[in-house]
């Protein structure tokens, strides 16, 4: 069977010192906001719904790929269905290219330092993902 190969979509990446943010930008258009990941929870826990940053890893010479976490606390109307079961737990990759390997790096590297900055005082491990969603 053949298979259409997929077609790489241009992206813009901007890193702040609260999130990362993907963008979509056309000309004649407005730019639009594709992905948001943030570095730390939201302090207000029953919308937060966000992507947390895990962590970031090469995979390959010019791609990395950046882990999310996800904590989605459930309705509290359905609290007594759900008593003593974990607050729903989803992790996710996304998958960056570079122009280059040392632009890949680059990327790798300023996401890790974002992550020491905003890393918990108690020393928890954050989790990792293994599968990409977007090339």
């Amino acid at each position: 069977m053949a298979v259409t190969p997929r077609r790489l979509k241009s992206r813009e990446l901007i890193l702040t010192t609260h999130r990362l943010l993907c963008l979509k930008r056309k000309p004649g258009r407005a730019v639009q906001i594709r992905t948001e990941l943030f570095m730390t929870p939201s302090s207000e826990k029953e919308k937060d719904g966000r992507h947390i940053i895990s962590g970031v890893e090469p995979k390959g010479q010019r791609e990395f790929v950046v882990m999310t976490v996800s904590s989605l606390v459930r309705n509290p109307c359905c609290v007594i269905l759900t008593y003593n079961s974990p607050a729903t737990q989803t992790t996710k990759s996304h998958c960056f290219l570079a122009e280059s390997p040392s632009m890949a790096s680059m990327w790798i590297r300023k996401i890790q330092e974002a992550l020491e900055t905003h890393a918990p005082a108690s020393g928890g491990a954050r989790t990792a993902s293994t599968s990409c969603t977007r090339t």
